[in-house]
């Protein structure tokens, strides 16, 4: 009568199968736009003169990390065809019997503010080769010609900013947390797992945006809930929040004892 669950990855963050997808995909890493005072011989993709006269280049590098690009959505479809489809393959007539469903563990998109491989050095946002023509399609203008309203409080920064975040946690959706669940859907799995910075609502905004967006596309949404010195109120209630909205039946909370 013992259920097996399945963990889609080697370990936390989910998404890039022990550095498989990058091993056959290199140009999937994830990637950051670096505001630098000094591009290091790096073409940037815009040059900004502030109010003193200092010049500050818009640099697309590598992050530190060497993980997927969760805001493109051929990273995602390469993952699931190296982890999701070759347990299908092994264990496939064990789906939705002894094998309920699959666990993802903290996915996410890069980190602000995140250093990078290269010696530019600077303020990073998150980014992905497709964002500006998808930010087009979306917003409706050009994010290019407003790349300094996201490091500096100049133009029409809030707007800039907001539909930039709001960009980005979209494609986190769209790219990652909506295909897995579409897979799992059709083949009569759960998809459940937690998302990396759920803790509070400008964790979300650095790592997926808004997790309740995400908990749409979980048939079990999670939380992680580690040790009792971490509370988690407001996670614990999003989680909750969107199970009573959508009428699922659970969540579940992945409790790890503090050792000793």
């Amino acid at each position: 009568g013992m259920k097996a669950w399945l963990y889609d990855e080697f370990h936390c963050p989910s998404g890039g199968a022990k550095g498989a997808v990058l091993a056959a995909n290199p140009e999937l890493a994830e990637r950051v736009l670096v505001c630098t005072s000094d591009p290091e011989d790096i073409e940037p993709i815009k040059c900004y003169r502030d109010q003193t006269g200092d010049t500050w280049y818009f640099v697309p590098q590598m992050a530190r990390y060497h993980y997927v690009n969760n805001l493109d959505p051929r990273s995602t479809k390469e993952f699931i065809s190296t982890t999701y489809e070759a347990y299908k393959k092994r264990f496939g007539k064990e789906f939705g019997e002894t094998i309920p469903g699959i666990f993802t563990d903290e996915p996410r998109y890069c980190m602000f503010g995140m250093a990078v491989e290269s010696p530019v050095k600077g303020w990073s946002v998150s980014w992905s080769p497709q964002l500006p023509d998808i930010f087009r399609d979306r917003r409706g203008y050009d994010l290019l010609e407003s790349l300094q309203s996201l490091f500096f409080k100049v133009d029409n920064y809030r707007k800039v900013r907001h539909d930039f975040l709001e960009t980005i946690a979209e494609l986190f959706v769209d790219n990652y947390t909506k295909p897995i669940y579409e897979w799992c859907s059709k083949r009569s799995l759960i998809f459940t797992g937690h998302l990396a910075g759920e803790d509070s609502f400008a964790a979300q905004v650095k790592y997926t945006g808004a997790a309740m967006w995400n908990y749409e596309y979980m048939h079990v949404p999670g939380i992680d809930q580690l040790t009792n010195n971490n509370v988690g109120v407001i996670m614990a209630k999003q989680v909750s929040s969107v199970a009573h909205q959508l009428g699922k039946p659970r969540v579940q909370r992945v409790d790890q004892e503090q050792p000793g």
